[in-house]
């Protein structure tokens, strides 16, 4: 657990994460947990349940206890029921489940009786139970939650159970007035709590939990103050020491890591960008170097194409899952060339949206996919690719660029500082992001003389190097317009962002150029500042088919300065943040760092003031500490930014970096000691009061290893303020020290050698308040067709209560359901909005808005096709037969593509002809990609497209039994159509048929394939199989009816031919014996399954119900005579009805020479393989029986030789 402290308006909070068995527990996936409500199916003093990982939580009246099962137990377990092939699995399969667990509970002691649970933020599922066969266990219709709060526990003071980023946490939360000291935590359940390193150690069975030091600090007079609280231990009862606190300030939560994982690439693969997923789930962008890359079964390039340069690289794409437990997926994308992803951006439906650059051909096998191309070409292109969320397809890809280099800043060449390229990685500065339609916008950079842009305001290149802003289709298909920006020295366009109330496009970078466009007149700078480069800001006015410059600022000192970030608050004021090589002007700063080199701004939204600036850092260091990677100004503006600093890599790469040494540290930070090469995190106060957090992350470097970094791109904070940062970690010579990756992470070992291996790091800040992030649940696209039926959900859960408008003229919702259900039954354009309200947090509501489309005009999908000549040709013509419902709406010149899944790039012409690569099957498609058709990205399918000269039939048959389905394997090669003849009088035309006997004999199997564009056209095959006959399976028991703790005997009455059977007791347990006799654990009625073999294998099976009265007892017997007779030479236990049991023996020096936790289990006489003496033995049996009553046993046992 980590006692920590939360933002709270004049309340304190104490939050605290259960840390169990030495490791978080999560929820599965990274989840919230869910807490589900008790209505009779577990015991009554449970009120609600959550499972979380490998335990379970129970929230009482007053308090809550957990109970937590051996890590490697579980695993175990989990491992048996997914088959997994690990032998420890396949003994748990066999019945040896032995799953460790540990039981403990916490009380509010002293608390009030008259405790007040509420629960909030419910879920539209519910969970049904039907325990046994009493149907007073039996519950339905139970709700489940996201957060239950506690009223009252002590006077003033209440208890909130939630969860975070998967973990389990609790607050304790107390009002102004209230007496922290009443606060009493008593542990049952544990031998001995203990500090150790001001921790709270809390001892199980299973392991070590314990409760991190708590931590607070409150904001006087705008500055950030410490306060002391500790832990207090009285026996088992734990209480806080909080000390020189003022009752009316709010208290700030710390940030927690939800995860950190490297990719297990065995290539050298190294860290570029990182985006979030709508779900949390986090996007990876990297370069791979060599066959090994990670890639997943159906990823949509499992290829790795090669390389020019030095390195060689494809993108290598991941996705993992939010808990970082999981890589969802991941593919190459690239052509025999160098490919280099920039900067990510996922859709509200989770497509990825990958910017960078490529120099691989542009026609041909070996080039970059675009399914279009933009410009004359050559050099380095700038890319923009669209991948679907299952990471299987491309949705659109365009290759623009003329014939110098494009996507490129400065130079593709990694080392020595030049002109704007002050930092390592620079060469691949870029941004992409999605503006409220949907629509794409890059801010780039291009050196090509012969490329022009339609609709833009600089037509063409007026410098060595100008920046590019573009806007692209949803799709990633076209430009819609675009433009150059710049003046006749290098210039660079970094970032970009949308006013969210003007929409106005406001563009930032670097420049040293004096004559940049738009400067002059009423702005903040209106002139260059000096030295090799100034910051600027633009702003620009999307007209939706055009774009048009409004104004330019300068922003800098007479040394060299860039902006490399730039986000909007939600009023509508620009934020700035970059890198000073002067004096940069701190202006209405609580919080500054005078002389060092990262400052941030903000700026009136007509750029023509400071509202405010600062400066953080080093004092004093020459260079600046970090390149920045990400940046943010959350919805209480609060500003983040992350980046990382290596004076090493600065030394060796030719750029003036002075590293991490020296930063500010805030006393929550999760790393606060730095060897020089680390990632560091800082987030400013609101109106720059104070500095709210500070923090590094990396390993601890030695002379083999050069720290974390980037080698260019961005990386991105969520709208909650969650950093997705994307690290090349772990890099240098073997032996390196351990990258400090998460237990249970996708992969904690970089598999490269002495390369490098892409890091995914994502930190929860839990600064940023409320928000909501809106959803069409399983839609594709958003595009409906009429009447629709559409199910929205809130992707954050975040909120208590929600208010939710269709845009559609019905009534508002206002709900606690954080997922709606609704039908639009008209036609039109709809903007879906959400309200999230949690009047506890900094912003106390968020919106979100998505917009969707309900029509009537829709496609039916049809093609047909035809081989060219002759018959062994790989190519063939593809004829588009679709039709337009109602035939109102002709589809355009790009409504439509084809997709060959042979590695080649899709096809949007109406018709297509295609050459295949070899033979083969391909699943060939034909996709409608026009939005203006509500079933747009509807997927028509090819059957049985297969390509080849010379088709061959065959199959393969098994369980040859009458009256069951005989196992037909088509191993034909090349068949388009398929006719099996059974030789019974019947046919089938399916390509894996499914064919029963009825009658034992002899028959023929014919196959029959044909393929109109193969050279034989047909291929015939027979084959002989011989159908066998059933045993009968039959029994009996007795006795009949069953008596009390006496064993069922099981009497096998099935036909002579049965050889081999197998039993299923309907109690977990099985047998093979032909007649076996069974005792039953536990009263009740079961189903027992008889299986019976003949000798060709063929089986019949038979159920009966079967009951056991079972009376609960137990028994030890006083002696036994280990003498090796065969017989009462093993001492057991006579019981019925335990469901858990301890059996331990002691001699008469109380040592323990004997424990057991199995019925089954019996002493021989032995301790450590030596035999004991005659002697009277003390025993003690602790046992539970399965209607829950507990009785332990004392007494004597003889051991008589």
């Amino acid at each position: 657990m980590v006692p920590k402290f939360h933002l709270h308006s004049c309340r304190i909070i104490w939050t605290l994460l259960l840390v169990l068995v030495t490791t978080a527990v999560f929820s599965q996936n990274g989840l919230p947990v869910q807490y589900i409500e008790n209505k009779g199916q577990w015991d009554p003093s449970i009120l609600y349940k959550g499972d979380v990982g490998n335990a379970a939580f129970y929230i009482h009246k007053k308090g809550f206890s957990v109970l937590v099962h051996h890590p490697e137990d579980y695993q175990k377990l989990l491992e048996s029921v997914h088959a997994h092939k690990d032998s420890s699995a396949a003994n748990l399969r066999r019945g040896n489940k032995h799953l460790r667990s540990h039981l403990y509970k916490v009380t509010f002691q002293e608390g009030n009786d008259d405790i007040q649970l509420v629960a909030d933020k419910v879920l539209p599922n519910y969970n049904n139970y039907f325990y046994g066969n009493d149907p007073s266990k039996w519950a339905g219709n139970c709700r489940i939650y996201l957060g239950i709060t506690a009223k009252n526990i002590y006077k003033g003071i209440d208890a909130r159970y939630y969860s975070e980023g998967g973990q389990l946490k609790y607050d304790l939360i107390v009002s102004p007035g209230a007496d922290t000291r009443k606060i009493k935590l008593k542990y049952d359940g544990v031998d001995k709590l203990s500090i150790r390193e001001n921790q709270l150690i809390i001892p199980t069975s299973v392991g070590e939990s314990a409760e991190l030091y708590p931590y607070a600090y409150q904001y006087r007079s705008n500055a950030r103050e410490s306060v002391d609280c500790k832990f207090v231990i009285n026996g088992n009862v734990v209480s806080f020491d909080v000390r020189n606190y003022s009752k009316d300030e709010p208290l700030v939560i710390d940030p927690t890591i939800v995860f950190a994982t490297l990719s297990g690439s065995r290539a050298d693969n190294w860290g570029m960008a990182a985006t979030y997923g709508p779900d949390g789930s986090f996007f990876g962008g990297s370069i791979a170097m060599a066959t090994g890359f990670p890639v997943t079964p159906g990823a949509y390039d499992q290829v790795y194409s090669g390389g020019s340069e030095n390195p060689p690289s494809d993108m290598g794409i991941m996705k993992f899952s939010p808990d970082g437990k999981s890589l969802l997926w991941a593919t190459y994308i690239g052509g025999s060339g160098d490919e280099e992803p920039h900067s990510l951006i996922a859709d509200g439906n989770g497509n990825l949206i990958i910017a960078g650059r490529t120099n691989s051909p542009d026609t041909g096998l070996s080039s970059y996919p675009a399914t279009s191309k933009y410009g004359p070409l050559g050099g380095y292109d700038i890319v923009v690719t669209k991948i679907n969320a299952a990471g299987s397809a491309l949705i659109g890809s365009m290759r623009i660029g003329g014939t110098n280099d494009d996507g490129i800043n400065i130079e593709p060449v990694h080392a020595n500082a030049r002109s704007l390229k002050q930092n390592y990685g620079d060469d691949a500065r870029s941004e992409v992001i999605i503006d409220l339609s949907g629509n794409i916008l890059l801010a780039s950079a291009s050196k090509s003389t012969d490329l022009s842009f339609p609709a833009g305001f600089q037509p063409s290149l007026k410098g060595n190097q100008d920046g590019v802003v573009l806007k692209l289709n949803a799709n990633a298909t076209a430009i819609i317009w675009g433009s150059f920006l710049g003046g006749t020295d290098d210039d660079a366009a970094y970032v970009l962002s949308v006013n969210p109330l003007t929409r106005a496009i406001y563009v930032a970078g670097g420049t040293g150029s004096s004559d940049f466009p738009g400067t002059g007149g009423a702005v903040l700078q209106p002139s260059f500042a000096g030295g090799i480069a100034d910051g600027f800001i633009t702003q620009l006015t999307d007209n939706g088919a055009t774009v048009s410059l409004v104004k330019t600022t300068y922003l800098g000192t007479p040394a060299t300065d860039q902006i490399y970030g730039i986000q909007f608050d939600a009023k509508g004021f620009p934020y700035v943040m970059g890198q000073t090589g002067g004096s940069w002007p701190i202006i209405n700063a609580g919080y500054s760092v005078p002389d060092s080199r990262q400052f941030i701004s903000k700026l009136k939204p007509d750029l023509s003031g400071f509202v405010y600036s600062t400066c953080f850092g080093t004092p004093g260091s020459v260079g600046a500490n970090i390149s920045p990677v990400a940046f943010l100004v959350d919805k209480c503006e609060n500003v983040y930014v992350s980046g990382w600093g290596s004076a090493e890599i600065g030394r060796n790469m030719g750029y003036s970096m002075s590293g991490t040494l020296g930063l500010p540290i805030t006393p929550d930070a999760f790393q606060k000691t730095t060897d020089g090469s680390d990632f560091y995190f800082f987030i400013l106060q609101k109106n720059a009061a104070s500095q709210l957090f500070g923090s590094y992350f990396g390993e601890n470097g030695n002379a083999n290893s050069f720290g974390e970094h980037v080698d260019g791109g961005t990386s991105r904070f969520d709208r909650r303020g969650v950093i997705y940062q994307g690290i090349c970690a772990n890099c240098g010579l073997r032996p390196k020290p351990a990258w400090p990756a998460t237990f249970g992470s996708w992969s904690t070992t970089n598999n490269a050698g002495d390369g490098c291996n892409f890091g995914a790091l994502k930190v929860a800040m839990n600064f940023a308040g409320v928000a909501v992030g809106l959803k069409a649940v399983g839609a594709k696209q958003l595009n409906f067709c009429l009447p629709a039926t559409v199910e929205f959900t809130d992707t954050l859960r975040l909120a208590k209560q929600y208010i939710w408008d269709f845009g559609d003229g019905t009534p508002r919702i206002d709900t606690a359901h954080s997922t709606v259900q609704h039908v639009f039954n008209k036609s039109g354009n709809f903007n879906v909005m959400i309200i999230g309200i949690d009047s506890n947090t900094c912003n106390v509501a968020d919106t979100a808005y998505l917009k969707i489309k309900v029509t009537t005009d829709s496609v039916k999908l049809g093609f047909n096709y035809t081989r060219r000549p002759p018959c062994n040709s790989l190519t063939f013509d593809f004829n588009n037969t679709s039709s337009i419902l109602p035939p109102t709406l002709p589809p355009g010149p790009k409504s439509f593509a084809w997709v060959w899944n042979d590695g080649s790039a899709p096809d949007t012409s109406f018709n297509a002809t295609h050459t295949f690569p070899g033979p083969g099957t391909y699943d060939v498609q034909l996709v409608l990609v026009d939005s203006n058709y509500c079933n747009s990205y509807e997927v028509l399918h090819a059957v049985n497209f297969t390509v080849a000269s010379t088709i061959v039939a065959d199959f393969a048959v098994s369980n040859l039994c009458i009256n069951q389905d005989i196992g037909i394997v088509d191993k034909s090669v090349g068949a388009a159509t398929y006719l099996w003849d059974f030789g019974d009088g019947t046919t089938s035309t399916d390509s894996k048929p499914i064919h029963t006997y009825t009658t034992p004999g002899n028959y023929t199997i014919t196959q029959t394939i044909s393929n109109s564009n193969s050279c034989n056209l047909t291929a015939v095959i027979s084959k002989q199989v011989t159908i066998s006959p059933l045993p009968t399976a039959a029994f009996s028991y007795t006795p009949n009816p069953s008596k009390d703790n006496v064993p069922t005997t099981f009497i096998n009455n099935s036909s002579p031919d049965a050889i081999k059977f197998t039993w299923d007791f309907g109690d977990g347990t099985k047998s093979e014996d032909k007649n076996p006799i069974h005792q039953y654990k536990a009263s009740g009625v079961f189903v027992v399954w008889l299986k019976a073999y003949n000798q060709f294998g063929c089986v019949d099976s038979v159920s009966q119900k079967v009951e056991a009265r079972i009376i609960i007892g137990v028994a030890v017997p006083n002696a036994f005579t280990p003498n090796n007779d065969g017989k009462n030479d093993v001492l057991y236990i006579k019981a019925f009805g335990v469901n858990k049991m301890t059996f331990r023996i002691y001699n008469r020096l109380g040592q323990k020479i004997f424990e057991s936790n199995s019925i089954e289990a019996g002493w021989d006489g032995t301790y450590k393989g030596v035999m004991q003496p005659t002697d009277a033995y003390a025993y003690v049996l602790d046992v539970e029986f399965y209607d829950g009553k507990k009785q332990r046993l004392k007494g004597d046992i003889t051991l008589i030789r």
